[in-house]
């Protein structure tokens, strides 16, 4: 399940698996919309629903990673 979420991930921000799996905490690789974008996608993909609380925190992709694997246990 980790290698689908990545793929989701790489794909909406348009950039590959390397790179993104080496910039997995960090902040910049996503805007405000990007973010929710992919979060949206996760939610759908996984039939997933994050609280506020959860959104907040949700701040990085390793975090939003986490998030979903977590879910799906």
């Amino acid at each position: 399940m980790e290698e689908q979420v990545l793929e989701i991930m790489a794909g909406i921000l348009k950039t590959d698996r390397e790179a993104l799996q080496a910039s997995l905490d960090s902040r910049d690789l996503w805007d405000s919309m990007l973010r929710i974008e992919v979060v949206l996608a996760m939610e759908e993909e996984f039939d997933l629903r994050f609280d506020e609380d959860q959104l907040a925190e949700l701040d990085t992709p390793r975090k939003l990673l986490q998030a979903v694997l977590q879910a799906q246990e």
